[in-house]
């Protein structure tokens, strides 16, 4: 047990090897053989940084801006005391996992395993419906360079071409 209020510790990785094998699909998960599926919700356009922000940046975005009604602020302060209570931060945990020099773009990802975090998630998801905030959801068994894991999540640095790109030999 570490120090995260009775949670189990979390891995951070300084550096991995990076894996060859990259996601083909949608359906990359349902292969036999255990492969680990990994999702995450985010925008589905850029914010003026060019990155994706992910489903609690969104909802907390929202409520920063002051465009959460009355009602949905009150839900969110709650939701957000019952994440922190029963999850890691990975921001805080002490891991820098999201450190933009050491881990540029890093972001994270759900274990599809993490059946009542991703439940918790779905309310989230309404909120950003409720307001007409575009999301995606993206479904992957390689996320990328893995730098931070707990029990449910992964912070994981996406690919980048060329080193992870598997048909430079054919000119793809």
């Amino acid at each position: 047990m570490s120090s995260l209020k009775g949670k189990p510790e979390p891995k951070v990785y300084e550096s991995l090897a990076l894996s060859t094998h990259l996601s083909s699909g949608p359906t990359c998960g349902s292969y036999a053989g255990g492969v680990q599926d990994y999702i995450r919700f985010q925008s589905a356009v850029p914010n003026r940084h060019g990155r994706f922000p992910g489903v609690f940046a969104m909802a907390n975005g929202l409520a920063t801006a002051g465009r959460l009604r009355p009602p949905d602020t009150d839900w969110l302060r709650s939701a957000n005391a019952r994440a922190t209570a029963a999850y890691a931060d990975p921001s805080v945990a002490g891991s820098g996992c999201y450190d933009r020099d050491r881990f540029p773009g890093a972001c994270a990802w759900f274990k599809s395993t993490a059946t009542p975090l991703l439940e918790m998630t779905t309310d989230y998801l309404r909120l950003l419906d409720r307001y007409d905030v575009p999301w995606v959801q993206l479904r992957t068994a390689h996320p990328g360079r893995v730098v931070y894991q707990d029990d449910v999540q992964v912070v994981a640095v996406p690919f980048e071409y060329p080193a992870a790109w598997p048909l430079t030999q054919r000119g793809i």
